[in-house]
């Protein structure tokens, strides 16, 4: 195998002995597998591939169900200019009224 070949944690399934990446890697994996085998369309070698995934979280507060006020701010919507306010501990989004100060 050919160290300088990125082969680890890459966007697309890479061959790991010539280099050969693979644009539709998705099309490798059936069902719910995480781990394939293929045959390298270049080379003729066979190499093994196993499909990661990363987690992200995101959180919000619960200004209502901890009967907290909420903290809005104005933001103007650049498309057509209506000024919404949206809480900045909830994320509560709502449209403000043209008479509200």
């Amino acid at each position: 195998m050919d160290d300088a070949i990125d082969c680890t944690c890459t966007d697309e399934v890479v061959c790991p002995y010539c280099g050969l990446r693979y644009d539709c890697s998705d099309e490798f994996f059936g069902g719910n597998s995480n781990s394939a085998e293929a045959q390298c369309d270049n080379c003729r070698k066979y190499f093994k591939m196993e499909r990661d995934f990363s987690v992200t979280y995101s959180t919000n507060g619960m200004c209502e169900k901890n009967k907290e006020d909420h903290e809005f701010k104005e933001h103007k919507m650049p498309s057509d200019g209506s000024l919404w306010e949206i809480c900045q501990k909830c994320g509560l989004t709502r449209e403000k009224k043209r008479n509200q100060p």
